[in-house]
């Protein structure tokens, strides 16, 4: 096989901890986290293969969320704010950053066969067809009765198949 090597490269303009970090047009971009004093910053930066940049900073301060990038847009999804449970969902263009949607969301999942179906949970399940710009609410209409913290997989072998996970307190609740 081929060796690889390990290059350090420039540090962050920034001691961030509890970052997310999402490629996006073969840029490399850091969001969010928390600064030295543990405090939750706006802070974006790009680095482009040589140095490091500011880029638009994130709505609102953030640490601990999960990036993404789908379709050319990176997304930035809840985090915490002074230890407090962030829910939004933000996508980034390269230029700008817009909320997408609010509300209790802990995972988002892509169709993979058709990259503009997403899947975004919290205590509910939600659907997007138009790569997040507007969310469905899926319930008891489709067969999901109950409500609770729900973690959703697509599977990658047949992606008609969504499967969503329940949690009843701290134990196995329901599974569709």
């Amino acid at each position: 096989g081929q060796d690889y090597a390990w290059e350090e490269l420039p540090v962050l303009p920034q001691a961030l901890y509890q970052h997310s970090a999402f490629v996006l047009s073969d840029q490399l971009y850091v969001a969010g986290g928390l600064n030295d004093a543990y405090e939750s910053v706006t802070n974006v930066y790009r680095f482009d293969g040589y140095r490091w940049h500011d880029a638009p900073g994130l709505p609102e301060a953030r640490s601990a969320g999960a990036s993404a990038v789908l379709n050319g847009l990176g997304y930035y999804v809840g985090g915490a704010f002074t230890n407090a449970a962030v829910t939004n969902v933000h996508r980034f263009n390269g230029t700008n950053w817009t909320q997408v949607h609010t509300g209790g969301k802990e995972d988002i999942e892509v169709k993979p066969d058709d990259l503009n179906i997403m899947y975004a949970t919290g205590n509910d399940v939600y659907r997007s067809v138009d790569n997040g710009v507007s969310w469905t609410l899926v319930g008891a209409a489709q067969g999901i009765t109950n409500t609770g913290r729900t973690l959703v997989a697509v599977s990658a072998a047949n992606p008609n198949y969504v499967y969503a996970v329940q949690a009843s307190g701290s134990t196995f609740g329901r599974m569709y």
